[in-house]
């Protein structure tokens, strides 16, 4: 690793830049502050978190066949998500997304459709689950739903920890 960068958009993320082991590669000042080669075995914990997330999440997703479930949000770490998780476009019967440029277009990968956010609040049969792939947009979101929606329809935050509540 020869710099690294702390980037708090989002919520919060390390940037790291590495490179072949060079004689001449000098590290930035904020190379300590982060872990080293060291940290295999921290690494190696966090891949079996990750692993153990995938499988609740695809559990708690495959116990909820046949409730129709709505994507809020179309970023690209839902993208992310949704695509790791294996999560399918059977899964999810659509997404909404404020911006006009997703909308018309699919989440790439699961080709799941993105529609404005008027489609879930006229929606005739109304979700009984909405999933929140911006959650760090978290609290707005949820002002949005409340103010919209019947307040049975329950809903999936993905993170920080997994977790299924009412509106």
């Amino acid at each position: 690793m020869v710099r690294a960068e702390e980037n708090v958009f989002h919520g919060g993320a390390i940037r790291v830049y590495a490179t072949h082991r060079s004689k001449n590669q000098t590290l930035n000042s904020n190379y300590q502050k982060y872990p080293s080669e060291s940290s295999v075995l921290e690494l190696k914990k966090f891949a079996k978190q990750v692993k153990k997330y995938r499988r609740e999440f695809r559990e708690l997703l495959g116990s909820l066949q046949g409730k129709k479930i709505v994507g809020f949000g179309a970023p690209a770490k839902g993208v992310a998500l949704l695509n790791y998780c294996g999560i399918r476009r059977s899964q999810i019967a659509y997404i909404v997304d404020a911006t006009p440029m997703k909308q018309g277009r699919y989440m790439p990968g699961v080709q799941v459709p993105i529609f404005p956010e008027e489609k879930l609040w006229n929606d005739a049969v109304p979700p009984e689950y909405v999933l929140l792939l911006s959650w760090n947009y978290k609290k707005e979101i949820l002002a949005k739903l409340q103010k919209h929606l019947n307040k049975k329809v329950k809903v999936i935050v993905p993170f920080p920890s997994l977790a299924v509540g009412s509106l």
